[in-house]
């Protein structure tokens, strides 16, 4: 069993280990971390921790494969040192809605003004 597949971090990763199905990091649970992820194919078909640079240069040269809001949430995450960086942030949750483009009978989904997509 892998290290991803135990609930734990690689070594020297500096991302928390695990999310809970509310959204909460572990510092907002109140615990250490440990692995609260669904397993049984219900939101993703595989994972593994990635630092969110590493995770975009990835998707960049096509060894993975990220959805908009990943990618986006990533590229965010990626301007912090640290996860204490990335909590200690006053963030301003604003909903970003892509905008469907018809195109020679092709329909194209278009990232919302002001919204640079990483990829």
């Amino acid at each position: 069993m892998s290290t991803v597949e135990r609930g734990e971090n690689p070594e020297g990763s500096s991302l928390p280990r695990g999310v809970s199905g509310d959204g909460q990091s572990p510092q907002e649970q109140g615990g250490s971390g440990g692995d609260r992820s669904p397993r049984g194919g219900t939101e993703s078909d595989s994972g593994s921790w990635w630092e969110p640079s590493a995770a975009l240069e990835a998707a960049r040269s096509g060894e993975i494969t990220l959805l908009p809001p990943t990618a986006v949430t990533l590229a965010e995450l990626a301007r912090y040192q640290d996860v204490a960086a990335i909590m200690a942030a006053r963030r301003q949750i604003v909903p970003l809605l892509p905008a469907a483009v018809i195109e020679d009978d092709q329909v194209w989904l278009t990232m919302p003004p002001g919204v640079e997509y990483p990829l």
